[in-house]
């Protein structure tokens, strides 16, 4: 009965530590096939699915806004909005300045 219980807990030490090697392997091949975006250069604001694999995104990068489709074959650009402190000054004063209609009926 003694040589049972030392033989359970070797195997359970052996597959604790086949456990372990297999996390810490899949870990390091994560880590070798994913680029950290350092400085968030690049943001993805909208994802938006269209169809089963195509989708509509928009992404931020450095000062530009851009609207892309996005199919398994291509990635096209749609649009590019430059997002320069000025225009965005611009349009926050043209938001303030708006006055809502008047609601008088009669």
């Amino acid at each position: 009965m003694k040589e049972y219980v030392i033989e359970l807990f070797f195997m359970l030490l052996a597959l604790a530590i086949v456990i372990a090697l297999a996390f810490l392997i899949l870990k390091g091949i994560k880590s070798a096939y994913t680029h950290k975006n350092k400085d968030n250069l690049l943001k993805i604001k909208l994802s938006l699915p269209i169809g089963n694999r195509e989708r509509i995104m928009i992404l931020n990068y450095k000062d530009a806004e851009y609207i892309l489709g996005v199919t398994p074959n291509n990635i096209s650009l749609i649009d590019k909005n430059m997002s320069t402190p000025e225009t965005i000054v611009t349009k926050n004063e043209e938001s303030s300045q708006f006055t809502p209609p008047n609601s008088n009926l009669g």
